[in-house]
């Protein structure tokens, strides 16, 4: 009967002793978790975790803004007709055409009184149109027959540069429509309507720039 009784509390303090050894293991176990993720202990009924407090993102600086929008594939001078320099990542921001053409060129010829309206028409809307000459006889040439023809927007003299950055111009006109990040959007070979022309106008501009 003693025996009996004696083995009965040995095994009362093992399971109490156990149990308070899981307790403790919880408990603990309750910390680390809470400090491996970086909150703060509430209680042990009522743990919420608050998320790590990471580093704000660094914002650029107006110089690297400055700089992202310098960069541009088109990004060399041209001779203007006029004697000036002219850079087509001015226009950046704007919805821009790019009309390789020539005096002796019968097509170019007959779209140029379109590409006079559109100016006249997108002119104060951000579009631009920037004529680019394959004449060999130099500027005099073409800007005789601009003045005869009454050209409004800028003319300029074709080199290696803009004809590789176009990828090659094998017949004229080739007109590229870019929009406001400089991205070619259309290009059309021969004659175009200008009615072609406003449809993908109209498009770009309604873009948010």
């Amino acid at each position: 009967m003693i025996k009996n009784l004696f083995l009965l509390f040995l095994c009362t303090l093992i399971l109490a002793g156990c149990s308070g050894s899981q307790k403790e293991s919880e408990s603990i176990s309750k910390e680390v978790a809470v400090t491996e993720l970086g909150t703060q202990k509430i209680s042990d009924t009522n743990m919420i975790a608050v998320p790590l407090k990471r580093p704000e993102p660094t914002n650029p600086t107006p110089e690297e803004i400055k700089k992202a929008k310098r960069k541009c594939l088109y990004d060399f001078e041209l001779a203007t007709i006029d004697g000036g320099n002219l850079n087509l990542c001015d226009y950046r921001g704007k919805v821009l055409i790019v009309d390789f053409w020539a005096t002796w060129c019968g097509p170019c010829r007959i779209e140029i009184p379109g590409f006079i309206e559109l100016k006249r028409e997108y002119g104060n809307k951000d579009f631009e149109i920037i004529g680019v000459s394959l004449d060999r006889g130099g500027p005099s040439v073409v800007k005789s027959f601009a003045y005869k023809m009454g050209i409004n927007y800028p003319l300029v003299m074709a080199n290696r540069q803009i004809l590789l950055a176009f990828g090659g111009v094998s017949a004229i006109p080739t007109t590229f429509l870019l929009d406001r990040d400089g991205n070619i959007v259309k290009r059309y070979i021969g004659y175009s309507p200008k009615a072609e022309f406003e449809k993908e106008i109209d498009r770009l501009l309604s873009k948010a720039s």
